[in-house]
Formats: C-alpha cells, sequence, structure tokens
C-alpha cells in the first residue's frame, strides 16, 4: 500500500482540499469552454472575452496555486500576488466586456 504523507495538515483534509480545487477546476473549465463554443457559433466578441476573463478569475489561479508551490517556483509571498493578479486582470476584462457590450 502507498504510504501518503502531507505537510500543512492532516492528510484527508490536504486530500479533501485538493479534490476541492480539481472540481473547482473542472467547472471553471466547463463554464469557459460553453462560453468559447457559444463563441464560436455566434461569433459575438463578448462572449471570448468573458471566456478569457473567467479563465483568468478561475482556471489559471487554481492551476497556479498548486504548480507554483509543487514546484517551489516562487516564495508564497509572490505566488499571492501572481494569483492576485490574474484574478484582478480576470474581473477587469469581465467589467470591460459587460461595459463595452452596452
Amino acid at each position: 500500500m502507498m504510504q501518503v504523507q502531507s505537510t500543512g495538515g492532516e492528510t484527508m483534509v490536504v486530500l479533501a482540499a485538493l479534490v476541492g480545487l480539481a472540481v473547482a477546476l473542472v467547472l471553471a473549465v466547463a463554464v469557459v469552454y460553453t462560453l468559447f463554443t457559444g463563441y464560436r457559433r455566434v461569433g459575438d466578441p463578448g462572449m471570448f472575452g468573458l471566456a478569457v476573463g473567467l479563465t483568468l478569475l478561475t482556471a489559471v489561479p487554481i492551476v497556479l496555486r498548486v504548480v507554483v508551490p509543487t514546484l517551489g517556483i516562487a516564495s508564497p509571498p509572490v505566488r499571492s500576488l501572481v494569483v492576485s493578479g490574474c484574478e484582478i486582470a480576470g474581473l477587469v476584462v469581465v467589467l470591460v466586456v459587460i461595459y463595452d457590450a452596452g
């Protein structure tokens, strides 16, 4: 049997957090995929903008929260700034699409 050792908490809590992140990532990709296929079908640039904004707001930060600490690429403060910057960029894109549509 494989031994699992976790850092930062109980093994079951860490596994539950990872499963939660995986579910959130799948849902984010599903929403973005739906927007992108709608954009390809209709050709509305607003749908493409929403797809980009929601990708930056949801999927990219989830991946960064897992990949960056795993690879040890950046310190926790830098990682936090990058993730927050990505989320802010996604919100800005969504707001631009919403207010530019009218």
